[in-house]
């Protein structure tokens, strides 16, 4: 696999987004040399080549038109190839979608998501007595205020192990974390992690540090390897200035960094070259396309699907309520055991007779939205979070 490495953050200074940044700079740096110098083209590792392959695929395999279906960046993907080869396509069944201009998420958009989270907590009656009375959003940005203040050490356990190391922490653990750290509180389960996701920012607000601490411990002492060819596609789809510049100036990106990654890697010698704002832009597409969507997804936000769909004009955008990122595949505990009637009606659209009916038509026989069930919220009744995880560790 083509990787390259990133220097480990040290565990007794609070780490920031200029320093991550620096590491992460360094590491693709020497890796893109590295490869490079073993006589690996990487200018063949970017988006174009990735949809001119998909392209080749198809015609050395014989098909006339294929069908496009995907998630998250294989939305994009599909958006490249649509702009490139737009007669070759069939239709498209596209999850978690990522406009191509969208690569570098919005602040504001990502920050809405989570207070959608926040919002159903609030009104959650297991979680509502807990709830301070400025409500969830404000205990986050009081945490986040907090530790920009005044950085703090906290002594946990590394996993696995009775050795106890002290881990130093600062408002940007918050800020940069994924997706503001609920991926780690559910097991690789999201719906999970979302449930527990009120009760880590409450804790926090109170006081108890441990579970950041944990995984901000798993962050700086991992593995450190990171994917090449998911930084060159990335990267070569790069971003407009006009979105850049609207970006930088986003009110929720003082609480959430979404992009320090691409800023830092950006554009660095030996990288490939990045496409220009026409293959960026927005563009009517006329195959038929279903889009679906999570409310609850902070990866890619339902916004960025709601522009999308403007440009559709043979296409749908159905709203997953209380989905989170790729609801229908990757996270099969969301639609397809939830919901798996309407699961096979999302897929029906693969095999429609469009020569029969009307791709509009059809897309009318789905719904506007689904709604899962309603995630029930861990309290603060149940033992604390690091508890929690060194109690899974000794079963």
């Amino acid at each position: 696999k083509m990787t390259f490495s990133v220097a480990s953050a040290p565990l007794d200074k609070p780490d920031s987004i200029k320093a991550a940044s620096a590491r992460l700079a360094k590491g693709y740096t020497d890796g893109l040399k590295r490869w490079n110098e073993a006589g690996v083209d990487l200018s063949g590792y970017d988006i174009i080549n990735a949809v001119d392959d998909v392209y080749e695929t198809r015609a050395a395999l014989g098909y006339e038109k294929i069908v496009l279906r995907a998630c998250s960046f294989g939305s994009q993907w599909s958006f490249a190839y649509l702009k490139r080869w737009p007669h070759t396509v069939d239709r498209a069944l596209l999850d978690s979608i990522e406009p191509l201009d969208n690569a570098y998420d919005s602040p504001d958009w990502v920050w809405a998501s989570v207070a959608r989270v926040a919002k159903d907590a609030e009104a959650s009656e297991t979680l509502a007595p807990y709830i301070p009375e400025a409500g969830l959003m404000d205990a986050l940005r009081t945490v986040i205020k907090r530790l920009d203040n005044q950085p703090i050490s906290v002594d946990v356990t590394r996993p696995n192990s009775t050795e106890t190391v002290s881990v130093s922490l600062s408002g940007d653990d918050l800020r940069m974390g994924p997706a503001l750290r609920f991926w780690a509180l559910g097991d690789g389960n999201e719906l999970a992690g979302l449930a527990r996701w009120p009760k880590f920012v409450l804790e926090l607000y109170h006081g108890d540090y441990r579970m950041l601490a944990r995984m901000v411990l798993a962050d700086r002492a991992g593995s450190n390897k990171k994917s090449l060819f998911e930084y060159t596609l990335d990267n070569s789809l790069g971003i407009s200035q006009a979105r850049d510049e609207r970006l930088k100036g986003e009110t929720a990106r003082q609480w959430i960094e979404t992009n320090f990654f691409y800023r830092a890697t950006r554009s660095l010698d030996g990288a490939p070259q990045e496409v220009d704002d026409s293959f960026r832009s927005d563009t009517p597409i006329k195959a038929p396309v279903l889009f679906f969507h999570g409310d609850y997804d902070w990866a890619t936000p339902l916004e960025n699907a709601q522009h999308a769909a403007k440009f559709l004009k043979n296409g749908k955008l159905i709203t997953v309520q209380g989905a989170s990122h790729c609801s229908i595949w990757y996270t099969p505990k969301q639609l397809p055991k939830q919901r798996p009637e309407l699961t096979e009606a999302i897929h029906s659209f693969i095999d429609a007779d469009f020569e029969s009916v009307a791709p509009k038509t059809f897309l009318k026989s789905l719904p506007d939205r689904i709604a899962l069930d309603p995630l029930v919220f861990e309290t603060l009744e149940t033992p604390a979070l690091y508890d929690q995880a060194l109690d899974g560790e000794s079963s």
